[in-house]
């Protein structure tokens, strides 16, 4: 491997760190101003798990954020339930990573509406598993989800790399990159 390719490719993961190192610092310090989504963003995901659970035959209705199916109040939609968090992980992942922006622009708001029908179908399920086999519920809830919803986003990421990124078509330094032999050693 040169040195103009090795060179090339420390830069380009420089590059990534320092730009997912300042998306972070910058959510830390934005973070009061951009939870004041949460209240919105939770209501809509009550909403639409809501919808959700009634185009499956059964009878639900809101209180606030609390989904009630048939008679029972069974989830209690919070501020964490959102997603808000998952889409700025998404988000601040495919923007630290290369590609152009014209591409960014579009596929930012795909995943995330992606990542947002994902947990209005876990909030419905979690409120259908309350019905169902409450003794679940809890390991569903803190367990499967995150595994679920970390595939996913593993899934949306390797689609870019792999689309869009420029890195796999070998327009980026990173495409150059190749398994070494003992001999390259």
């Amino acid at each position: 491997m040169s040195t103009g390719v090795k060179r090339e490719q420390i830069q380009a993961v420089t590059r990534f760190v320092v730009i997912f190192s300042a998306l972070v610092i910058g959510w830390q310090i934005l973070n009061p101003f951009i939870h004041r989504l949460d209240p919105w963003l939770t209501l809509q995901s009550a909403k639409g798990s809501n919808v959700l659970i009634n185009l499956l035959g059964y009878k639900a209705f809101l209180k606030g954020t609390i989904v009630n199916v048939n008679g029972l109040d069974v989830v209690f939609v919070d501020h964490p339930c959102n997603g808000l968090v998952l889409f700025a992980q998404f988000a601040g992942l495919i923007i630290a990573l290369p590609g152009s922006a014209a591409k960014k622009v579009w596929f930012i708001p795909v995943g995330i509406m992606i990542i947002h029908v994902l947990n209005l179908v876990r909030i419905s399920a979690l409120a259908l598993n309350a019905v169902y086999d409450y003794r679940s519920l809890s390991f569903n809830h803190h367990y499967l989800f995150n595994i679920i919803a970390y595939s996913l986003i593993f899934v949306l990421w390797s689609v870019w790399l792999n689309r869009y990124s420029g890195i796999m078509q070998g327009t980026g330094a990173l495409s150059r990159v190749h398994l070494s032999t003992t001999t390259d050693l």
